[in-house]
């Protein structure tokens, strides 16, 4: 949380800025929902295990009304992880960049040629990563140094040395680096 608060700090006094390609918010809210999903899920199972055990009227009663109410919490979660989000990313003053149409071919072509990100040719696991990397390399022709923070090594590690890039595996990472350090002194 201190990361995600100096990271804040410097894109309020206008030092950095963050841009967020669509898929990049898409792969954030579809991790974020597979936790709430399996959290539900966890509640839900937890609930119908108690109902299993002998209860009282009272416990029973409580039990039903537990139930009822965390029936529909999964959709709700997602929601507010969405709108979390967006809040977060309209404080820092983020740049959305939505799905550019082009990146759908220069997809296939790296899939079938094993290009980075793609670990191997026709490594399907590696799609949504090729979005990213073309999100990235679309971002590269427009800032100059492009700052990439990517716990992912197969978008990291070839833009490491590549010049025009700052790679960085964390937010951690970004924050001790000297450039921000200096900033945030």
């Amino acid at each position: 949380e201190q990361e995600q608060a100096l990271c804040v700090q410097a894109a309020q006094g206008g030092h950095v800025t963050l841009h967020i390609p669509e898929i990049v918010r898409r792969e954030f809210l579809s991790q974020e929902e597979a936790i709430q999903h399996q959290n539900a899920k966890a509640i839900q199972d937890a609930l119908h295990n108690l109902g299993k055990r002998p209860l009282d009227a009272a416990g029973t009663d409580l039990l039903k009304k537990v139930s009822d109410a965390s029936a529909d919490m999964a959709p709700k979660l997602k929601a507010s992880a969405a709108k979390e989000f967006s809040d977060w990313a309209r404080t820092i003053s983020a740049v959305d960049h939505p799905l550019d149409p082009t990146h759908g071919g220069k997809v296939l072509v790296s899939y079938f040629d094993g290009a980075p990100p793609f670990k191997q040719k026709k490594n399907r696991n590696d799609i949504p990563d090729a979005f990213v990397w073309q999100a990235i390399q679309d971002l590269a022709r427009a800032h100059n140094p492009l700052y990439v923070i990517s716990g992912d090594g197969g978008i990291r590690l070839p833009l490491e040395g590549k010049p025009g890039f700052v790679v960085f595996a964390s937010m951690e990472d970004l924050i001790a680096s000297p450039p921000i350090q200096a900033l945030l002194q």
